[in-house]
């Protein structure tokens, strides 16, 4: 049985490997600020937005999800970068 890293071709894995570094790190940087950016929102503490707490709720989840796909970039890069 063949492993993703044996099937991406040798020349590729290093450009792989970055790309995963690339999404790792702008992943975790919007995710934490639409996360931070949905518990404002939610908690009103912006100075002058009112948002009902649905639209909070919403930003906060958009967060999360993208904060897991920049967890799954460390985790591709860990993986093609040894």
């Amino acid at each position: 049985m063949t492993t993703l890293r044996d099937r991406v071709p040798k020349p590729l894995r290093t450009p792989v490997g970055i790309l995963s570094y690339l999404i790792a790190l702008v992943g975790i940087a919007v995710g934490y600020v639409l996360v931070m950016l949905g518990l404002v929102l939610y908690y009103d503490l912006a100075l002058d937005e009112h948002i009902n707490s649905t639209e909070a709720l919403t930003v906060l989840a958009v967060g999360i999800v993208v904060s897991i796909i920049g967890y799954l970039g460390i985790k591709g890069f860990m993986y093609f970068s040894y």
